[in-house]
């Protein structure tokens, strides 16, 4: 054999031996992954488990749980039970699904606060807002006590998971599941979170954990909070709440783009020419100036709420329906969003109530719009509800309430505020999406407490028609109430019937009231907490959005305070300065006229 033959020999044989080392090594790596995944699954048997190792248990339960959901003993503890937010919201929401049987057979509800509190005047407390069944509401005191307790003290969380754990096994041979309620203020918030983890986890089935807002108040802060709850806890354990992402018309926004063929085509910047977000109140604080005064507006509504929907609005079509997969383009979407620029931002803070006749010159075409739909639409279910005694109290409650919000002083001379406070109470804000689809698109958030009415809606206006035949100065536009009244209309002009070629401005209606059987629409409370019992995280914030969400407004958030910027003072009933309908104007959205809305017979 030549030099050159055994040279060549000899390079087969370690190409040959190359390969089987290569085959080895895969081998071994299937045998460590199998080895990792054995290991995962049998991870919910242990206590002590690394946090890969949570996540994965977190997954098993969660499939688990559609097998024993029915025998499973689920303890659900809302902490900060004696504040506002429980008493108004979440219990009232608990006590909805528990009516509806919506909660497993074998549940507990605990309230846990530092309050000095009786059993008996805990039920109280947690039912003062609540409606049902005398018997209904007997069931649901029967399954739910109360725990006073420290944030600070972890012997405090030790006795309530034995307590837990008491109910759990006198109830229920199966897994325990736990989901924790986090309505506390934010100075305890890292506390409880930490006690919760390291005393009161189950060892037996899912653990989950609700937080409520704020999230930080700027983009540091934020990060800090996301990196105390990451030592903790898993993203799939976490289920951020924003409680407008329940609302039934914010759940529509999806349904609307994607189900239907006519909205995609136009659903970018050669066909709309800017879209409109607004959140009002017409009433003050009514107590909640303490914290109010701490946020502001912006981080209390524009920065969450309105920064959600207008997410939703403007994200690419995701791949399913999956939660991470709507997270995912949601995400992408803010973070194409630009800072905002300070010259793009009007503040205001209510100041004395104003006369409303005098103030009813500067109220634009669609406010009165508006307020025809709702003052037609409330005749007509004034009507309806001639017979239904429940409905009578609710109205007379209603009024009430708008006498009350007469009495309330200006922001500065709030008792619950400081002295000489410029946190604003209302704020416009227009934003730009660096994006291929919505470049050139101003997106508008409009928000303010003390206004002339109580809304929540989106509108979508569209551009011109490329050559106006009948001269039309009003736009289409597809609008989304989102309360009160739940509807969708969009407005368009149509030949006026009769013998000329006059042209009308109305639109193509679909009231919820008017077209769907439905005498009560879920609340947005009872909705969030339902899809975390499920285990489904598609309505709640990830840690992601969050971040991209402050990115948007830290900046100008922090020079807002550092130059003490004083906010225009506006009417309290007024629709705010005029300031900001010149923004809004400036920015292009254009308000209609000569519009009237008809009321619809019921199908």
């Amino acid at each position: 054999m030549s030099k050159e033959e055994s040279k060549v020999e000899q390079i087969l044989d370690a190409a040959q031996e190359l390969q089987k080392l290569r085959e080895e090594n895969t081998q071994l790596k299937q045998q460590i992954h199998n080895l990792r995944s054995n290991v995962a699954s049998t991870s919910s048997n242990s206590s002590s488990k690394s946090k890969s190792d949570n996540k994965s248990n977190n997954n098993n339960n969660n499939n688990k749980e559609g097998k024993d959901e029915k025998d499973s003993f689920l303890s659900i503890i809302v902490f900060g039970a004696s504040g506002d937010l429980a008493t108004k919201k979440t219990f009232p929401a608990l006590f909805k699904l528990f009516s509806r049987d919506l909660l497993p057979k074998n549940v507990q509800i605990v309230g846990y606060a530092r309050s000095n509190m009786s059993e008996s005047d805990f039920h109280t407390h947690i039912t003062k807002h609540v409606k049902g069944s005398p018997e209904h509401i007997s069931a649901f005191k029967k399954v739910s006590f109360y725990f006073q307790g420290k944030y600070d003290k972890p012997e405090d969380f030790s006795s309530l998971s034995s307590k837990l754990e008491e109910n759990e096994k006198k109830n229920s041979n199966s897994s325990a599941n736990r989901v924790f309620y986090l309505a506390v203020p934010p100075f305890v918030f890292t506390a409880t979170a930490q006690n919760v983890k390291k005393n009161c986890f189950s060892s037996s089935g899912y653990n989950r954990i609700v937080v409520e807002k704020p999230f930080g108040r700027d983009l540091e802060s934020a990060r800090e909070l996301l990196n105390d709850l990451d030592q903790l806890y898993t993203e799939d354990q976490l289920y951020r709440i924003d409680h407008y992402l329940g609302k039934e018309m914010v759940q529509n926004l999806m349904v609307l783009r994607f189900a239907n063929t006519i909205y995609e085509p136009v659903w970018n910047r050669h066909h709309i020419k800017s879209v409109l977000i607004t959140f009002k109140e017409d009433f003050g604080m009514q107590g909640r100036g303490e914290y109010f005064d701490k946020y502001g507006i912006i981080r209390d509504v524009m920065q969450n709420h309105l920064t959600q929907m207008m997410a939703l609005i403007g994200m690419e079509p995701p791949v399913s329906l999956n939660a991470e997969d709507v997270r995912t383009e949601k995400a992408k979407l803010l973070r194409a969003v630009a800072p905002l620029d300070i010259k793009d931002l009007v503040i205001g803070q209510y100041g004395e109530p104003i006369n409303k006749d005098n103030n009813k010159d500067s109220t634009n075409n669609s406010s009165n719009d508006s307020k025809k739909d709702e003052s037609k639409k409330d005749e007509s279910k004034k009507d309806e509800s001639k017979k239904d005694e429940s409905k009578k109290d609710e109205s007379k409650k209603e009024e009430s309430k708008k006498q009350d919000t007469k009495k309330e002083p200006p922001y500065v001379e709030d008792p619950t505020v400081e002295k000489g406070t410029i946190t604003p109470t209302y704020a416009v804000a227009v934003l730009h999406i660096n994006n291929e689809r919505w470049r050139g698109v101003p997106f508008i958030l409009k928000c303010g407490k003390a206004l002339d009415e109580r809304k929540a809606e989106v509108r979508i206006q569209f551009h011109p028609p490329a050559n106006n035949l009948f001269g039309s100065e009003n736009p289409n536009e597809l609008v989304m109430k989102v309360q009160p009244g739940e509807a969708v209309f969009l407005k368009m002009v149509v030949k006026k019937p009769g013998l000329t070629m006059e042209n009308v401005y109305t639109d193509l209606d679909l009231s919820y009231s008017s077209v769907f059987e439905v005498k009560e629409l879920p609340d947005a409370y009872e909705r969030l907490i339902l899809d975390v019992v499920r285990g489904d995280h598609n309505l709640f914030v990830r840690a992601d959005e969050l971040i991209a969400a402050w990115e948007i407004f830290s900046e100008v958030l922090h020079r807002l305070e550092d130059e003490k910027v004083k906010p225009l003072t506006y009417g309290f009933g007024s629709r705010g300065p005029a300031e900001g309908d010149e923004l809004v104007r400036r920015a292009g959205y254009v308000r209609p006229g000569n519009y009237h809305w008809k009321e619809r017979s019921k199908i």
